[in-house]
C-alpha cells in the first residue's frame, strides 16, 4: 500500500468517531512496520483514549506486549491530526510514540489548537522521530471543518438548512403543507442536527409550524444528547397561550430574544 493508501485508511477509521468525540476532532491513526499494517485506532469517544494510543494498543492485543515492543519499535505511524502535546484528559501522545520507539510519523496536518499547533510535531523531532506534515491534508482538514473553524475563527461553525421549491417557495400559499422535501433529506437533516450543538430558528417558526426541533433517531450512541434550542424573535415564547410542542420537549432556560435587550425565560 502507499502512503496515500495508508493515510485514507486513517481517515477512513477517524469517521468512525463521528457523533462521539465533540467537542474534540475526529482522528484516524494506521501503525506500520514492513509495508505491514500492526495497528489501527481511531478516537472513540470524548474523554477516552486517543487514535495514537488507541492504535498501540491494537498491536499489543493482537501481538501481545513482547512482540508488539518490537514491532512498534522504527515502526512508522500515519496520523490524520499532529499528535497531542499536552496533558488534558488524557496523556500527551507525543510520549506515547516516544516511548514506544516510533521512527517516522507522517500527520495530515498541523492541530489549529494553539496550545498544540506545531509543539507536537517540535516534540518529536527534538526527540529523533522523523515527521512530515501534509499527506492529504485537505482530505483530513475536511472531516474536522467545524473544529478547525473554531479553533482558527474564534467563532461557532454555522450550517444553514434552507428547503425550497424550485420557484423559492418553502410551503404553499395557503400554508398547508407540512413538507416539501424527501424522506431521504429529512434523514439528511437528522445527521446534521446530530453533528451540531445547538438548533436556531425565529420565533415566527416555532409559531407557525409548531416544531420540536430535536433529533428523532437512536443518540443512544452519541454523547452529544439532543442539541440546544434557540429562538430569536420579539414575542417571548415561555408567555405564549399557544400550545408549542418545543415548551413540552425541552428544559426551560434560556431565550434568545432578537430586536430588543429584554431577555425572557425560554428554551435549553
Amino acid at each position: 500500500m502507499t502512503q496515500e493508501g495508508y493515510m485514507q485508511e486513517a481517515i477512513s477509521l477517524a469517521l468512525k468517531g463521528s457523533y462521539n468525540v465533540h467537542p474534540n476532532p475526529k482522528v484516524g491513526c494506521i501503525l506500520v512496520k514492513n509495508n505491514e499494517i500492526i495497528g489501527r485506532g481511531y478516537h472513540r469517544k470524548y474523554g477516552g483514549h486517543h487514535a495514537e494510543v488507541n492504535a498501540i494498543n491494537y498491536c499489543i492485543r493482537k501481538y501481545g506486549k513482547a512482540k508488539a515492543a518490537k514491532l512498534l519499535f522504527d515502526s512508522t505511524a500515519y496520523v490524520t491530526l499532529e499528535p497531542c502535546s499536552i496533558f488534558s484528559k488524557t496523556p500527551p501522545c507525543t510520549s506515547s510514540f516516544i516511548e514506544h520507539g516510533v521512527k517516522n510519523v507522517f500527520c495530515a496536518s498541523l492541530d489549529p489548537n494553539k496550545k498544540i499547533n506545531g509543539n507536537g510535531v517540535k516534540i518529536l523531532k527534538e526527540s529523533g522521530i522523523n515527521v512530515e506534515v501534509g499527506l492529504l491534508e485537505k482530505q483530513a482538514i475536511s472531516i474536522n471543518h467545524d473544529f478547525f473553524f473554531r479553533h482558527k475563527k474564534g467563532r461557532p461553525f454555522i450550517r444553514i438548512k434552507i428547503a425550497q421549491s424550485l420557484d423559492a417557495k418553502i410551503a404553499l400559499s395557503n400554508g398547508e403543507s407540512k413538507w416539501i422535501t424527501s424522506k431521504k433529506s429529512r434523514d439528511d437533516v437528522q445527521q446534521i442536527r446530530l453533528a451540531s450543538d445547538g438548533i436556531l430558528v425565529g420565533s415566527g417558526t416555532i409559531l407557525k409550524d409548531n416544531p420540536r426541533l430535536n433529533i428523532r433517531e437512536n443518540i443512544s450512541n452519541s454523547n452529544r444528547g439532543q442539541p440546544k434550542k434557540i429562538v430569536l424573535g420579539s414575542r417571548p415564547l415561555a408567555r405564549t397561550k399557544q400550545p408549542l410542542a418545543l415548551l413540552r420537549s425541552a428544559h426551560l432556560e434560556k431565550e434568545i430574544v432578537w430586536g430588543n435587550e429584554e431577555h425572557f425565560v425560554g428554551l435549553q
